[in-house]
């Protein structure tokens, strides 16, 4: 559960640009993690929402369907995760293998912008749904 920077307000803009701006990490944070503890069963989740969203209750959270993005390269430690999202009223969605934390990073870093630079708020959120059945 972690993201980057955002330049020009967590840090300050190294080319001096005014607003907000996000770097993509390549590799990814999670990438880096798994790398620096090798022993490590890493899973990237629950870094696309403010911790508020997270503290909902599960009857108030359940029914939007806020969607807790998963990667790992560890299949058994994203089964466990996603237990534990849905247990808290989220939808698991997999995303694949640890390098596709670098998208899951990029989405976090699109939803700090609506929730800091759109003002929506905290419990600004994404849920992916299909309009169609498969």
């Amino acid at each position: 559960c972690n993201n980057s920077e955002i330049l020009g307000l967590d840090v300050p803009d190294p080319e001096g640009r005014h607003g907000l701006h996000f770097p993509i990490p390549v590799p990814s944070l999670a990438e880096r993690l798994a790398a620096d503890a090798p022993d490590a069963r890493v899973v990237k989740a629950f870094n696309t929402m403010a911790s508020q969203v997270i503290a909902l209750d599960r009857d108030e959270l359940a029914p939007h369907h806020v969607s807790v993005f998963l990667c790992s390269d560890d299949a058994r430690a994203k089964e466990v995760v996603k237990g534990l999202a849905e247990e808290l009223g989220f939808v698991g969605v997999d995303c694949g293998e640890l390098e596709r934390a670098r998208l899951v990073e990029t989405i976090a870093d699109f939803i700090r912008f609506q929730i800091l630079g759109m003002e929506l708020g905290p419990y600004a959120t994404i849920a992916v749904r299909s309009v169609r059945e498969s």
